[in-house]
């Protein structure tokens, strides 16, 4: 259980897994036009803004200004500014100083080396990815999962504003709750995920760090041996390593990302459906009323089940949690992630 509950496992995995590997902070969709931009919590605590900037280009910005270290920036929009509520410092949309009030106080000081600091980033595969300086490139490290990950065209879906729930957890708990569907009958039985899921039996491949499941859907009940690729209906599940799941369906995917939250025991699972623009196949409301009966689920659902499951192993007196043959999905996870550390 050491794994779950030591903070020094915890350091070290802030270091060695989600500090050295690229992650994804947000989707291209979500960063639709000039000045757009989103703010988020690195797993290590900090702030940052990802910005699109008036050149077209996304950056990850460190959300603190260069006077005094205020944050410049709050929640998701659109904008030309960043303005310093603490001295009125503003920084334009590629993080350089555009506003400094008293100027003639930082005259020693050149305004080009006082923008907001901009950590490395690549936007590709519908994604903008924090890419920490040492580790591979986003391509380098998808490897063979490249091809599959590119083959749903991400950047060309809709993006929804973002929910998070923080949870009395690990991280890997979060993963694990979204990696497996062994728990749909007990936790989802009336809802639509149970009801429109065939439990319990999945189909897996690892791509390197990255894994594969595919959830059949209850329509695939009863199909004869010549059944058509047609009749085939499934939801497509991704593990992006370290911290990301997710899920395709018809209507869209969703982004599941798990990071810690200052502690082993706890941390924060953020939401973000991004739909298909396609009005033939999804209407609005039915974008609307997916994105609310899903979020239902995983915040009255999933929420209370992961809850129990960290409290659970808080309190445990053993020295292991059991993964069954099942659940090869969470198995992969945790390969990955010791491999790291190792």
């Amino acid at each position: 259980m050491g794994n779950y509950r030591d903070p020094e496992v915890l350091q070290a995995e802030l270091k060695h897994v989600l500090g050295a590997s690229p992650l994804v902070l947000a989707p291209s969709a979500a960063l639709h036009g000039e000045g757009a931009y989103l703010t988020r919590q690195l797993p290590d605590g900090r702030s940052v803004i990802v910005s699109r900037g008036e050149d077209g280009v996304a950056r990850v910005l460190v959300n603190t200004c260069r006077h005094r270290g205020a944050r410049v920036a709050e929640g998701s929009g659109c904008a030309r500014r960043f303005t310093c509520a603490y001295h009125g410092w503003s920084y334009d949309s590629t993080g350089a100083l555009a506003g400094q009030p008293g100027r003639p106080g930082f005259d020693d000081v050149q305004a080009s080396d006082l923008g907001l600091a901009e950590l490395p980033s690549e936007e590709s595969f519908g994604f903008v990815w924090l890419v920490p300086a040492g580790s591979p490139g986003v391509t380098a490290h998808l490897g063979s999962f490249a091809e599959p990950l590119a083959s749903y065209d991400y950047a060309s879906f809709q993006a929804n504003p973002a929910m998070e729930v923080e949870l009395s957890a690990n991280w890997k708990c979060l993963l694990e709750a979204f990696f497996e569907t062994y728990h749909f009958p007990f936790v989802h039985s009336t809802s639509m995920v149970g009801k429109g899921s065939i439990a319990n039996i999945v189909s897996y491949d690892a791509f390197g760090a990255h894994a594969r499941l595919g959830v059949p859907g209850v329509q695939m009940q009863g199909l004869p041996d010549d059944a058509s690729p047609a009749d085939i209906h499934m939801s497509v599940l991704y593990y992006v390593y370290p911290n990301l799941i997710i899920a395709n369906t018809v209507l869209g995917c969703e982004l599941i990302e798990a990071r810690p939250a200052g502690s082993p025991g706890r941390s924060v699972l953020r939401h973000t459906f991004l739909s298909k623009v396609d009005p033939e196949l999804v209407a609005a409301h039915t974008n609307e009323e997916y994105l609310q009966a899903i979020r239902a689920v995983i915040r009255d659902e999933d929420g209370p089940a992961i809850t129990s499951s960290g409290g659970g192993i808080s309190d445990a007196a053993h020295d292991f949690a059991l993964l069954g043959r099942n659940e090869p999905g969470c198995q992969h996870i945790h390969r990955q992630i010791r491999s790291a550390l190792a």
